[in-house]
């Protein structure tokens, strides 16, 4: 199997309450179905309500955590690395700003079973996986707009 893409971790947190705040040496889609979340890639912010997805990848530092009086946020993500990632972001569908998908439920079925493909072992799940991953960002630089940064304290 051609390793273009290679998954290393993910998860699936119904009432996460993670602080994630680093520089991160591989790639990541994240989702949070619903909550509340205040998150910085650099000089950029952003807080984030409802239902969105964004990427962590090589650059600046990462922070994202709950908004104050939020209990915690539902969350799931994938990280993987390869060579992949890099005709993504030539061919404009790699996402480098939070959006929220058209439609977040199919988009959490969707990451659901991504999840249970990438992490199984299994040659052929392993390759929908990657295409899994591919539709979902194809289906959001499809769909949407960048989100405005904004100031935060």
């Amino acid at each position: 199997m051609s390793r273009e893409l290679i998954f290393l971790h993910g998860n699936a947190i119904p009432r996460c309450t993670a602080v994630v705040d680093k520089t991160f040496d591989y790639f990541t889609l994240q989702y949070m179905a619903a909550g509340e979340l205040e998150l910085r890639r650099g000089e950029r912010a952003y807080r984030l309500r409802g239902a969105w997805a964004w990427s962590a990848y090589p650059g600046p530092p990462v922070r994202f955590a709950l908004a104050p009086g939020c209990p915690y946020w539902v969350h799931r993500y994938i990280a993987f690395q390869g060579p992949r990632v890099a005709h993504w972001q030539a061919e404009g569908i790699w996402l480098t700003t939070p959006q929220q998908p058209r439609d977040p439920e199919r988009f959490g079925a969707t990451f659901d079973l991504l999840l249970s493909h990438a992490l199984s072992g299994d040659r052929w799940r392993e390759l929908r996986a990657v295409n899994l991953l591919e539709g979902m960002l194809i289906d959001l630089a499809e769909e949407g707009p960048d989100y405005p940064s904004i100031g935060l304290a």
